[in-house]
């Protein structure tokens, strides 16, 4: 005797007393085997359900600034230029961490810190 169709159901808790119940019917080809059939199955309502039961993705908070305004007269201003002078960091790098304008860019160029 050979099976000729498999039905595979699943059922999960979504919280605060709420469940899903997911089912689907399976016809089997002659070739097809039994347990990796019901493996096949599990997967494909697992796939359904987290495609159907996505939590929707909250709006992260806008995190403060976390860059420092960098001046001639900012207390960071010679260790910014000492690094660039030993080529421990680059102007990308430090944008992680300053705000600067041309001012600054052209100082870096005009001492070949750049």
């Amino acid at each position: 005797m050979k099976p000729k169709e498999i039905t595979m159901q699943i059922v999960k808790n979504l919280g605060n007393y709420e469940t899903c119940r997911l089912e689907a019917t399976y016809t089997l080809d002659e070739n097809d085997d039994l347990t990796q059939s019901f493996i096949t199955a599990r997967k494909d309502l697992e796939t359904a359900f987290a495609k159907a039961y996505e939590k929707p993705k909250e709006p992260k908070e806008k995190q403060p600034e976390k860059r420092k305004p960098l001046t001639f007269k900012s207390p960071e201003f010679e260790r910014v230029c000492k690094a660039l002078a030993e080529g421990r960091t680059d102007v990308e790098e430090l944008k992680k961490f300053f705000i600067f304008g041309n001012d600054i860019i052209d100082f870096f160029n005009k001492h070949d810190l750049i």
